[in-house]
């Protein structure tokens, strides 16, 4: 966001017209407001300011409460463990850019099998929450009753009957 603000919301506008999504990155509590103010959809705090290329830790733990529960957020620069993930998960953040640690591993694929199980686990405890468990076998669904399993239902068999219903005159002209 800090190498363009001044045309951020011209930027966004421009993305949305062509229809897309526009991530919008932010290191410091000005671009942060730039963006909010602008009114990015999605944005990215990262830890790596580009403007000196060093990590900064700590920097989406900071910024994250200033983010409004409506935007989806993102942290990323220098995270590389699934508790670290699972940290900002609970902080709030909706996802980790993991990039840089995904490219120097070769267990890549085993941490996002890691991240993801616990995903799983906390959907799980959400649906528990609700009194539903998800591990319980599935009761099937009863068919619907089909045209013979209706009875049929007769006015004159009611024993309100037909003096329960409005006398309608048809003929009558309005």
């Amino acid at each position: 966001a800090g190498a363009c603000l001044p045309d951020l919301e011209s930027l966004l506008n421009s993305a949305t017209l062509m229809g897309l999504e526009s991530i919008v990155e932010v290191h410091t509590d000005i671009e942060l407001a730039f963006a909010v103010e602008a009114g990015a959809a999605i944005i990215l705090v990262s830890n790596l300011n580009r403007a000196t290329n060093q990590e900064e830790p700590m920097t989406a733990e900071r910024l994250r409460p200033s983010i409004p529960d409506f935007i989806i957020s993102a942290a990323g620069g220098g995270y590389s463990s699934a508790g670290e993930c699972y940290d900002l998960l609970d902080m709030g953040f909706d996802a980790v850019v993991l990039g840089r640690t995904l490219f120097n591993t070769r267990h890549g694929e085993q941490l996002v099998k890691e991240i993801r199980s616990r995903r799983a686990d906390l959907s799980s405890n959400f649906f528990r929450g609700f009194g539903f468990d998800p591990d319980a076998d599935a009761k099937p669904f009863e068919p619907l009753p089909t045209e013979e399993d209706l009875t049929e239902f007769d006015v004159e068999d009611d024993p309100a009957g037909a003096e329960a219903l409005p006398s309608l005159d048809v003929d009558k002209k309005v």
